[in-house]
């Protein structure tokens, strides 16, 4: 995975995760990470469907990506 300190900042922060979290989880907890993730995405663009992306969803939207890689 391409993870930085952006991202593990927002795992921090969003899920109180940190990179040793994340290197031990499961394909199933991973699973349920992307889910989080993405539904994050969801709630950031249903709040602003026309306005600028917020950090927010662009972190949440990097996640995603990664995780299903």
């Amino acid at each position: 995975m391409g993870i930085n300190q952006e991202h593990l900042d927002f795992l921090k922060s969003e899920f109180d995760l940190t990179l040793d979290d994340l290197n031990a989880m499961d394909d199933d907890a991973l699973e349920g990470l992307y889910e989080k993730c993405a539904a994050i995405e969801i709630e950031e663009v249903a709040k602003a469907p026309d306005g600028p992306e917020t950090e927010r969803l662009r972190l949440a939207a990097s996640m995603v990506d990664l995780l299903s890689m």
